[in-house]
């Protein structure tokens, strides 16, 4: 077993994780490299899309009328822009809620509004939308999933495909928990570092194996979402496959929460996500009590401060 990561073949080992999303609790192999220490499926399935099922990502483009009263439009355009351009003690007491994270990892880019801007595997745009409300102007998205392009009235375009049917020239290149779902994230990564500007910048936020819920679970950690996620890297995974597409690592920034920790406790008492039990969706009684789940948010927060959360954002450039 060779990693297809970092090309290492000493100390390697497999382990079953089951599908535990939706429920199907049928077993899907992956490989844990001995080196890099990034977890890879060992095949992926022929009938992969069935996995995500229907309600996945919504596909209807309904945020024109999500968005149809100008005054909600204005206000929520201003919101973007001051939680993207304040200072940081003043954005973290905003009481803003709608896409909160992705926007918050983007602070450290300080994108200018003229700056080209592309989202990958951004479902119907919901991110290059509020930006759009915000004044960046030159913002697009691409979604694989899409039956067709979507022209937003208020918003920007999002096109049907994968980062293979965009041209280049972007300031941004940004993959929001969408990265672990491509199956060559080699041939990827090398075609974003294609697409950049000289100056270009690489925006990557997936879920992290070096972390202390993956330490904790094991295949029962809820991030490893057997079979969608198909690669799971290490912090040091990511930089091995950044260098070999002519990238490097400029910084890191845990933003993991609670969900590694209530969600992965489902699973080890086999409940599904996205069940009638389950503490986010379910419909009745939480299983967890109140101070546990508090407990939970607090040590997301720990975790972060340590680079030790199961996710993060990726900030990188041309090497």
């Amino acid at each position: 077993m060779k990693c297809r990561i970092c090309d290492n073949t000493q100390g390697n080992t497999v382990l079953t994780a089951r599908e535990m999303m939706h429920g199907r609790r049928d077993p899907h192999d992956y490989m844990a490299c001995g080196a890099c220490g990034t977890l890879q499926i060992r095949a992926v399935p022929e009938n992969l899309r069935d996995y995500y099922g229907e309600g996945y990502y919504s596909m209807q483009p309904r945020l024109d009328e999500d968005f149809a009263d100008p005054a909600l439009r204005s206000e929520r355009g201003r919101a973007v822009r001051q939680f993207l351009t304040r200072p940081g003690f003043l954005a973290r007491r905003m009481d803003y809620r709608d896409m909160r994270r992705p926007l918050w990892s983007l602070r450290r880019l300080k994108p200018r509004r003229d700056a080209r801007i592309l989202d990958v595997g951004c479902g119907v745009g919901r991110l290059p939308y509020l930006l759009a409300l915000g004044g960046w102007t030159n913002v697009e998205g691409a979604e694989p999933f899409l039956e067709d392009d979507i022209h937003y009235a208020h918003g920007p375009r999002i096109r049907r495909g994968g980062l293979e049917d965009m041209p280049g020239g972007w300031d941004i290149i940004m993959f929001h928990h969408a990265f672990e779902h491509v199956p060559d994230p080699l041939a990827t990564l090398t075609a974003v570092a294609a697409r950049l500007t000289p100056r270009g910048r690489v925006l990557l936020r997936i879920p992290v194996a070096d972390s202390e819920a993956y330490d904790r679970y094991g295949v029962d950690w809820v991030q490893l979402d057997a079979p969608r996620h198909l690669f799971l890297f290490t912090r040091r995974g990511l930089r091995i496959l950044a260098a070999k597409a002519g990238l490097t690592v400029d910084a890191v920034d845990d933003d993991s929460y609670d969900l590694q920790f209530w969600g992965s406790e489902q699973y080890r008492r086999d409940i599904p996500l996205f069940d009638e039990q389950s503490y986010r969706w379910g419909a009745g009684p939480s299983l967890f009590p109140p101070e546990q789940l508090l407990a939970w948010r607090q040590d997301a927060e720990r975790l972060n401060r340590a680079g030790r959360g199961d996710q993060a954002a990726f900030y990188l450039r041309r090497a």
